[in-house]
C-alpha cells in the first residue's frame, strides 16, 4: 500500500528505466552519425596506436555505460527506501496519536476510591481509568479483604 503516491504518479519499472535511456541515447547517437565522431576516434587510436587508446577509451565508455544504469537503479533504490521511510513515519505517528495516557495529578477520594473530574464531579476510578486509558478491569479480592470480610473462606490457599 502506498499512502504517499499522487493519483496519476507513474511507477518506474526497469523497462521503463530502459526505454528512457534509449530515447535519451538516441540525440547522441544521432549526433554521433552526423558529426562521424566514432570514426574521428577510430583514426585518431589508429594514428596513435602506441598509446592504446582504442582499449581506453572502450573502457571508458563502459564505465560511463554501467555508472550510468548503476546510478538510475540507486537512485531507484533511494527514493523507495525514502517512501518506505515516510509510510512506516506515517504509521507511527497514527498508532502514537491513539495511544492514551494518564498525565498530572490525579485527585483521588482517600475514602472511597473516586476520581474528581473536571466539572467537580466525581467518578469511579475503575470508569475514569476505563475513559482515559486503553486498560480494562478485572475485579477479585486479596486475601487480607477475603480475611477480614469473609473469615469462614480464610485459610492458607490463595
Amino acid at each position: 500500500m502506498n499512502l504517499f503516491r499522487k493519483p496519476g504518479q507513474i511507477i518506474w519499472t526497469p523497462r521503463m528505466e530502459l526505454l528512457i535511456f534509449l530515447v535519451l541515447c538516441i540525440p547522441f547517437y544521432l549526433l554521433a552519425i552526423k558529426f562521424d565522431f566514432l570514426e574521428s576516434v577510430f583514426e585518431f587510436t589508429r594514428n596513435h596506436e602506441e598509446y592504446e587508446l582504442d582499449e581506453t577509451i572502450t573502457t571508458f565508455v563502459f564505465i560511463s555505460f554501467a555508472s550510468g544504469f548503476y546510478t538510475l537503479r540507486k537512485l531507484k533504490d533511494i527514493k523507495r527506501a525514502n517512501l518506505e521511510i515516510k509510510e512506516t513515519n506515517y504509521r507511527l505517528q497514527e498508532a502514537l496519536s491513539e495511544i492514551k495516557e494518564l498525565r498530572g495529578i490525579i485527585t483521588i477520594c482517600s475514602v472511597c476510591r473516586k476520581v474528581k473530574i473536571k466539572d467537580n464531579s466525581w467518578q469511579q476510578l475503575e470508569s475514569y481509568i476505563s475513559e482515559h486509558t486503553d486498560a480494562q478491569f478485572s475485579h477479585g479480592i486479596c486475601k487480607d479483604c477475603r480475611n477480614r470480610l469473609y473469615p469462614e473462606f480464610s485459610g492458607d490457599n490463595n
